[in-house]
């Protein structure tokens, strides 16, 4: 062989080895953009620009409101993520609970218009997506089941907003973790 061949020889193996290591970094680098949430029950990453509201009251959401004893975030668009609890249930039974409370609501806007739903897992957890729609308000739940509870991650608010927070959400169903 002639010195330019090993000399390329060389350089594209340095260039494979930098691209490793470079590749390496990229995937096992932390996203600096979250905290981590450790609870009781449930360890989860989210998004740190978002206002920890903590544990909704009666007081704070109202006496008859779904969302008391849950979680509660504000997005930067001051929109809501609750992480909710269901005891005593199944992610099936859950599923066509949730539905029909929501397609037979009798909110001032009207019933709910069910837009999608499909499995999605989390974490090791069997979970499912459903996304109801009502005039201009988007309401998309992950719900996670682990041993007869079901976790629901919810988020309220406009479609609009919903495409652009999607990913930050799916941070915390894919790094929610049962404790």
């Amino acid at each position: 062989m002639n010195v330019k061949k090993i000399s390329l020889l060389i350089f594209f193996l340095i260039l494979i080895i930098v691209m490793g290591i470079l590749m390496f970094k990229f995937y096992n680098e932390k996203d600096t953009n979250l905290i981590k949430y450790t609870g009781n029950e449930y360890t989860f990453e989210y998004n740190k620009n978002w206002k920890d509201l903590g544990i909704a009251t009666p007081t704070s959401v109202g006496p008859l409101n779904r969302r008391v004893g849950a979680l509660q975030f504000e997005t930067e668009n001051e929109d809501s993520v609750s992480i909710l609890k269901h005891s005593n249930v199944t992610l099936n039974q859950y599923i066509e609970e949730h539905k029909k409370n929501y397609l037979n609501s009798t909110d001032e806007g009207g019933g709910f218009e069910l837009v999608s739903e499909s499995s999605y897992n989390g974490n090791s957890l069997t979970g499912y997506k459903i996304i109801f729609e009502q005039m201009d308000i988007t309401y998309v739940s992950y719900l996670l089941e682990s041993n007869n509870t079901v976790y629901e991650i919810e988020y309220v608010g406009t479609e609009s907003n919903y495409n652009n927070i999607q990913f930050d959400l799916e941070k915390i169903v894919n790094s929610f973790k049962i404790n």
